[in-house]
């Protein structure tokens, strides 16, 4: 999506929505307005006071200012648009425009396309806006001066930070929450509310979202758990941001956990094992960690340790696979 420089945003089921600018554009804002800029992760940059998208005849508008949440909902964007983003100001989105989005985005925006099949429109007054519909990004476009009427809000490309400061939720080192996670909590989030986020597996009980997948059991009515494998599986940015990394070795994960404040146990005790796959014979660090970090929901991560070809616990690249279980206490 290297055509767009600025894009309206929709997020949480259209519930939310703030202006986007990326690559070379947010750079130079950036460089612009270092000040009053909060660094959310590597390539995700939030400006509280500017103000490009406001909702009509609603005084105080109505912000959203935890930086966890606000995190939490520019990961899938940043991941779609790519590159280093900043994001403007978010605001809950009005009533009319919620309402008309959920009804059919399609009746709202003209010459709708999947966001990676989209091209710039020849009228400079229309605005690129990127939304999710059946677990999908597209990018739709309408005009500037249609925005108040059809949506009840009105949009501003001008990236100069106002008077108007914000109450804001500091991200610290203590920040350690793997979830809500693409607005899934294990344990929390029903199997309803899943079918809302994402596609159901045709033969398994877990839905993908943001490509990864979501398990629920049986009997379940939330789901609770997850299983990501390295040959397969990108961490989500949120982990990474904590220091989550597949390289790590077997002692810089211990480190981290402790870092952390997990309560760390040896599940399953280091040595190395012979592996035949397919008739090619090797050897392998093995081992196992258990780690729990007790919150208002308790969660369990399994990390196996196998296949590398490595033999030490200071190897890297020795991680093959890590479960995460929501438990009770």
């Amino acid at each position: 999506m290297e055509i767009f420089s600025t894009i309206i945003s929709l997020v949480d089921l259209y519930c939310k929505v703030s202006g986007i600018l990326k690559g070379h554009s947010s750079k130079q804002v950036l460089d612009r307005i270092a000040i009053g800029i909060e660094r959310l992760s590597d390539n995700i940059f939030f400006a509280p006071n500017i103000h490009v998208i406001q909702q009509l005849n609603q005084q105080p508008q109505r912000y959203i200012t935890d930086l966890r949440e606000v995190r939490q909902y520019l990961e899938p964007i940043q991941q779609v648009v790519g590159g280093q983003i900043l994001s403007s100001s978010m605001i809950v989105s009005p009533d009319k425009l919620q309402v008309a989005f959920k009804r059919n985005p399609w009746e709202v925006l003209d010459y709708i396309r999947p966001a990676n099949l989209a091209t710039p429109h020849s009228n400079p007054d229309m605005v690129p806006v990127l939304f999710s519909h059946s677990n999908t990004q597209f990018i739709g476009w309408q005009l500037r001066g249609a925005l108040p009427i059809l949506l009840d809000c009105k949009y501003e490309d001008i990236w100069t930070p106002t008077d108007n400061t914000l109450k804001q939720s500091v991200l610290t080192d203590n920040d350690n929450g793997l979830f809500p996670l693409y607005n899934v909590s294990l344990g929390e989030t029903t199997i309803s509310e899943l079918k809302k986020m994402g596609q159901k597996d045709k033969k398994y009980r877990c839905y993908e979202i943001n490509g990864l997948d979501f398990w629920y059991d049986e009997n379940s009515i939330v789901a609770n758990s997850m299983y990501l494998w390295e040959f397969r599986d990108k961490l989500p940015e949120k982990w990474v941001t904590m220091g989550f990394n597949w390289q790590l070795s077997f002692d810089e994960w211990w480190a981290l956990f402790q870092k952390l404040g997990y309560e760390i146990t040896v599940s399953k005790a280091p040595k190395v094992v012979l592996h035949n796959f397919n008739g090619r014979i090797f050897k392998s660090f093995d081992a196992g960690i258990t780690a729990i970090k007790r919150e208002k929901r308790s969660i369990k991560l399994e990390l196996n340790f196998s296949y590398s070809e490595k033999t030490t616990s200071a190897d890297r690249g020795t991680l093959y696979k890590i479960s995460v279980r929501s438990i009770s206490e």
